[in-house]
């Protein structure tokens, strides 16, 4: 972390600044430049990168010497034109000015340079601040021809005129998303209080609608977008401006040393900018993206806008139209097309810490995918979704944190603890080419997934982000909502109910089911009793029912009057649990999938049955707890009894459990965790018997409305990764409400083929969904 803030800090070259006037070129500088500059350049021998910097309006460009001390001392040759000294409203001459300024570069650049100091023009970039972004964006854009060609581009704070409407000529902004053809990457910096009227007899410097957001809205990919939240439009100048122009920018932004971090931020994210696309070195600016607390001040927006999954690599011209035709080849109908760090809107108390609980330690090989759909709707605007993300996650420190380990007593390795330091949750932006119901009726298995972005943990767990979200656009404008985090961080419950409580803020309600962050919930007695004969076994036992390969998921969705008639048949009352009804009839099926021989008996065998176990203990805890409450238990049954056994086998069971039963399995793990028996790694909780989880409990999922007046999801899918053996069952709740539910089947491939045409299972006339590839739905 150390190395990815260097960028913000002086770097190890000497560096020279000069001052020249047009009028002073002599015979060891034959080319005079077209406009006085100010350069700065490291002082060592070598070849840098260029940049041509372009000052603000009525600005001078000595205002910018340490921010432009700052680059050069990367590595970087900055030149930078005095434009002008008086403008007016239209930036047409200083766009041919500055693109004379470009062209003088060839043949006037190194006569003014130190001695063995070289410029390599084939990795020059072009920038500016306020108007000269406008200019910058302009030259890119080609409204000046240049014999040179630029790679990147910068923009400070650009503005492009008062006002929407009311833009200087030419007008640079179209107001059309994604309209720029600029051929380069493109940095976009912004100041969060640019916007906003300092004082009463001056406008905003940095109008909304005219500002960085707009100029960032119509970049393509790729392009990064930084916003300072606590500083203004010209807070990166020298500590020190002096005359009538200088004083007047104190009257408008900050002044003096207050000015530092916000200079060491911009001059730090442009070097990291250039250093991966003028030099190839990407480590800088992923890191800025991927962990905006590494800034000097706080971002409250830190978006990159990639191009398909290859994020922050430089891209040379000839491979761009490459790269653009592989992502929408083969078929995919799935684009991410900008990945973002969204954060929290009010920051955590500095030191904040969460650590993980032994039953948290304990889903270490598994992780959670959701996936809500909607139907459009007027609020389910993906900027909207962003602002009210930022809104919840400020009740979430634990998901907006970063994974440490504990220091252990001897400098062992300890468990898992959260860092709640507001880094931020990742947000991938996506687009569907195909409309919802298209995609319902014919999206599989590993396509749905294509909806909920996952990233595994990076060697690095500081800078890798728990939780992701990605908000996907169908060709009818409806949305698709995916969350993924790692099992260990948040159960089925948890996670749901993140995704509510968004909704709630979404819609400016109370949250409903408030987050409840308490670590010692689940903390051993004083008198522990370790003790799990099923845990004992998952942890010492090797999938053995079906050979370790390939699994496949699919998706039932039963009617009210199906499950009615399933609970009529397994001999239960039409007002108990379908849970029981649905387990019995998918455990029989998948076993007679499952056995050696078609028509070989089904005798006694054992299934594992897992519940939310936050409303069952004599202490119940908040359905908001944060964290894993799940507690897993053996059920044995004569499968060849028929499904009323089966089904009655599997209530008793439930009516058996004791809260003892859960707080020995609680101190069992607990005796495991991380630091205390190092032999002992996670094992998969699902495998390698069948599992079956009861998810039916409560319809949080389909209350999870973003509209004000219904919008409920359309559907709603929950996937567990890691399952392996014989597999897992979901039962949850369905989007049609009564006794519909839908069953979420993770099995060995050849058994989830089967049990998608199972007879038994097509009388109650299912509508099957995300069924793996080989399956006819037809």
């Amino acid at each position: 972390m150390s190395d990815a803030r260097q960028v913000f800090e002086h770097g190890e070259h000497n560096v020279r600044l000069l001052s020249l006037e047009p009028k002073a070129a002599t015979g060891s500088s034959p080319s005079p430049p077209p406009k006085p500059l100010l350069v700065a350049s490291p002082t060592e021998e070598g070849e840098y990168p260029t940049l041509v910097f372009l000052h603000g309006y009525l600005l001078y460009n000595s205002f910018y010497s340490q921010l432009l001390h700052h680059v050069a001392s990367h590595g970087f040759i900055i030149v930078a034109p005095q434009l002008y000294l008086v403008a007016g409203s239209d930036c047409g001459a200083e766009i041919q000015s500055a693109a004379a300024v470009v062209e003088w570069l060839a043949d006037g650049l190194i006569h003014v340079l130190p001695e063995h100091v070289k410029s390599d023009l084939s990795k020059l970039a072009i920038g500016g601040h306020s108007r000269g972004g406008k200019v910058a964006f302009a030259l890119a854009l080609g409204h000046a021809k240049t014999t040179l060609e630029f790679s990147a581009l910068i923009g400070v704070d650009p503005i492009d005129g008062m006002d929407k409407g009311k833009q200087t000529g030419p007008p640079i902004l179209t107001y059309i998303p994604r309209s720029f053809d600029l051929k380069m990457a493109a940095l976009v910096i912004g100041s969060g209080l640019g916007e906003l009227k300092k004082c009463p007899l001056f406008p905003a410097c940095a109008p909304k609608g005219v500002n960085h957001q707009d100029f960032f809205d119509e970049c393509r990919p790729p392009a990064y977008h930084f916003v300072a939240k606590e500083y203004g439009h010209q807070d990166m100048l020298d500590d020190e401006t002096r005359g009538v122009r200088g004083k007047a920018t104190y009257c408008l932004c900050k002044k003096g040393t207050s000015r530092k971090p916000m200079r060491a931020f911009v001059g730090g994210a442009m070097v990291a900018f250039m250093k991966s696309y003028l030099e190839g070195d990407t480590q800088f600016l992923t890191a800025i993206v991927d962990d905006p607390q590494i800034s000097p001040v706080e971002l409250s927006i830190a978006t990159s806008l990639e191009l398909g999954n290859q994020p922050h690599l430089p891209l040379a011209r000839s491979l761009r139209s490459e790269l653009v035709s592989r992502m929408t080849a083969g078929g995919r109908r799935v684009t991410v097309c900008a990945k973002t760090t969204v954060v929290s809107m009010t920051p955590v108390r500095q030191g904040k810490t969460y650590p993980l609980s032994a039953l948290d330690h304990a889903m270490g090989r598994h992780t959670l995918r959701l996936v809500f759909y909607y139907r459009p709707g007027p609020t389910m605007d993906k900027f909207k979704l962003k602002e009210s993300l930022s809104e919840v996650l400020s009740q979430y420190p634990a998901v907006t944190g970063r994974l440490a380990r504990e220091e252990e007593e001897g400098g062992g390795r300890g468990g898992w603890v959260v860092k709640c330091n507001d880094a931020g949750v990742r947000l991938a932006e996506a687009r569907a080419r195909v409309t919802l119901d298209e995609w319902l009726r014919s999206a599989d298995d590993e396509e749905e997934m294509e909806l909920a972005y996952w990233e595994p943990m990076d060697a690095d767990p500081f800078i890798w982000s728990p939780f992701y979200v990605q908000i996907t656009e169908f060709e009818d404008k409806a949305i698709a909502i995916g969350l993924s985090c790692p099992h260990m961080h948040a159960d089925p419950t948890c996670a749901i109910l993140l995704v509510r409580a968004w909704s709630d803020a979404h819609r400016r309600d109370c949250v409903v089911y408030p987050p409840f962050l308490h670590a010692p919930a689940f903390f051993p007695r004083p008198q522990p009793n370790p003790s799990s004969p099923l845990l004992s076994f998952k942890s010492s036992s090797t999938p053995a029912t079906h050979k370790k390969g390939r699994m496949s998921s699919a998706t039932f969705v039963f009617s009210d009057a199906a499950v009615k008639s399933c609970l009529a048949d397994a001999g239960l009352p039409l007002d108990s649990s379908p849970f029981d009804a649905l387990s019995a009839l998918f455990w029989t099926r998948i076993a007679r999938a499952s056995a050696p021989e078609p028509d070989a008996p089904l005798g006694l065998a054992d299934l594992t049955l897992c519940i939310d176990f936050r409303k069952r203990m004599h202490a119940p805890l908040p359905h908001g707890f944060y964290g894993n409450a799940y507690h897993f238990y053996p059920a044995r049954a004569d499968l060849g009894s028929g499904l009323e056994h089966v089904a009655a086998e599997l209530r008793r069971h439930a009516a058996a459990i004791r809260e003892e039963d859960f707080w020995e399995a609680v101190e069992w793990v607990h005796e495991r965790r991380p630091g205390r028996r190092e032999g002992d790694p996670p094992f998969p909780m699902y495998g390698p018997e069948l599992t079956c989880m009861q998810m039916d409990h409560q319809p949080f999922a389909y209350g999870a409305a973003f509209e004000k007046d219904g919008g409920r999801p359309a559907h709603m899918t929950c996937r567990v990764r890691g399952v392996e053996g014989a597999g897992l069952v979901l039962v949850m709740t369905a989007a049609e409400e009564g006794a519909a539910r839908q069953v979420v089947v993770t099995l060995p491939e050849e058994v989830a083929d089967s049990i998608c045409q199972d007879d038994a299972i097509m009388k109650y006339v299912p509508v099957v969904m995300f069924a793996p590839s080989t399956i006819s739905r037809s």
